[in-house]
């Protein structure tokens, strides 16, 4: 059987001290090299870069720049499906968590919803209270005036019944803007 012997030992100090002598003893052939080469390499590659830019810059624009448009739309078409099917699996759990965990909150967020849709859904007609109440006010103008039982009280008390109804509409649509907001409030935006 042959025996195999062991290297000498090395002695790293040594050895390093040697390559950075040996660094130093090349250093201005390596600068002259360097001085006398880098801007030839530098000038070749700008060279080469002027020449391919339009085949890159056309490569770009006819194949990666519509490629890059696809993945990414797929990217957020995928990340949108999923986030509708979270919403769907997981809403009304969640709506239900929130009502158990704040049932105040979310009782008084229901009630101005459901009212605010009921006041869109009027649009500008006025509720028998609303038309009572415009009636009154005209009528108690005219007797103001000493007009009360002229001919022209029926078509004030139309006209003004007809101009209150716009505003109030509008009120309606910002009722329902803030029972959304209130509702976004306490059960959150679903994105």
């Amino acid at each position: 059987m042959a025996s195999v012997e062991a290297p000498a030992p090395r002695d790293y100090a040594k050895e390093t001290a040697e390559t950075l002598r040996t660094q130093l003893e090349l250093a201005p052939q390596k600068y002259a090299a360097e001085a006398e080469f880098a801007p030839k390499y530098q000038a070749l590659q700008l060279n080469l870069l002027k020449q391919a830019t339009p085949e890159l810059l056309n490569l770009y624009k006819s194949q990666i720049a519509p490629t890059m448009g696809e993945v990414e739309a797929a990217a957020r078409s995928r990340s949108r499906a999923g986030d509708i099917a979270d919403i769907q699996a997981l809403g009304p759990q969640a709506r239900a968590a929130i009502q158990a965990a704040s049932p105040e909150q979310a009782a008084l967020a229901d009630a101005l919803t459901r009212q605010a849709t009921s006041a869109v859904a009027a649009g500008s007609r006025l509720t028998p209270e609303q038309q009572r109440a415009v009636e009154q006010q005209t009528r108690a103008g005219l007797a103001a005036r000493g007009l009360a039982g002229g001919p022209s009280g029926a078509v004030q008390e139309a006209v003004r019944s007809q101009m209150v109804g716009p505003g109030l509409q509008q009120a309606r649509q910002q009722q329902a803007m803030g029972a959304l907001g209130a509702s976004q409030g306490v059960y959150g935006d679903v994105f």
